[in-house]
């Protein structure tokens, strides 16, 4: 007997009101589209609704798309050389701290100070002018003032180059003779270009106490000095008095040949001088 293969019956009952109609799922189909979207495939989350793709951008990937080193600062800027007008060359690079400029030449330095000795004997420190010095000494005002910032310091040093030699301490055997070869040496001093500069700062040095320390420094401190040094040897020897006011008595001395060259119209020479020593050691003297 042959068989006949039997067709599957159909569902002629109508759906029920308000239900879905139930759709039978081909293998296929979800064969297909799972291998086509694996990555699509729903996480499930804590209320078991199935959520999207994971905002985090390393979920899903894989070992060969791991994340991107973090970038490296870029090194500092490199000074650029600088290429040469006149060659066309590259020139280095200007190092920081390197020296400027030429160096100072000695002979201008002293052209400077031994115009400003002379205009400082002749003007005084009240007339003397930058201009001036720079045009007698040949030389332009940016050369002195790249020396000195201004005319006072310019005057200190002059002087003091100009005075740097030590005046002479005198031993003949007798305090007076050594007495009167200091004053002397005192009058003579007074005479240079350099005394007369300092006698005529006395009367710029009161209200400035830098130009009233050179003063005394140059023209009055080292000779002194050079008398104390005489009294004081004096003293040893028993030819002047134990209690000696020294510092009046060299007050005095000083003194006295300024008052003479300064204020009075009274000539300064050796024989005033020789009065001064006189009347100084008579004070000094020892009694009996």
């Amino acid at each position: 007997m042959t068989l006949s293969r039997r067709r599957p019956p159909t569902v002629d009952a109508a759906p029920t009101v308000g239900a879905a109609p139930t759709v039978a799922a081909t293998p296929s189909v979800a064969v297909t589209v799972a291998a086509a979207t694996p990555s699509v495939t729903a996480i499930p989350s804590a209320t078991g609704r199935p959520q999207g793709r994971s905002s985090d951008p390393s979920v899903g990937r894989t070992s060969q798309e791991a994340a991107p080193p973090p970038i490296s600062p870029p090194p500092p800027p490199q000074p650029t050389p600088t290429p040469s007008a006149s060659s066309g060359r590259t020139a280095p690079a200007t190092r920081i701290g390197s020296p400027k400029g030429r160096p100072r030449n000695p002979d201008v330095d002293q052209a400077i100070i031994r115009v400003t000795v002379e205009l400082l004997a002749e003007r005084g420190y009240s007339g003397l002018t930058v201009d001036e010095i720079a045009q007698r000494a040949h030389v332009g005002k940016a050369t002195i003032y790249r020396r000195w910032p201004s005319k006072l310091p310019l005057v200190i040093e002059a002087v003091r180059a100009v005075g740097e030699e030590q005046v002479a301490t005198p031993d003949s055997g007798t305090v007076q003779s050594d007495v009167l070869e200091v004053l002397e040496s005192f009058i003579a001093a007074l005479h240079t270009p350099l005394g007369r500069a300092l006698v005529r700062l006395l009367a710029d040095a009161a209200p400035d106490p830098s130009l009233r320390h050179i003063v005394y420094e140059e023209l009055i401190l080292r000779r002194q000095t050079a008398l104390r040094v005489i009294l004081e040897r004096g003293i040893a020897k028993h030819e002047l008095r134990e209690d000696a006011d020294l510092d009046l008595a060299l007050e005095l001395g000083t003194a006295a040949l300024l008052h003479r060259l300064v204020v009075s119209d009274r000539p300064l020479d050796v024989d005033y001088a020789t009065r001064v020593a006189e009347l100084l050691l008579k004070g000094l003297a020892p009694p009996g």
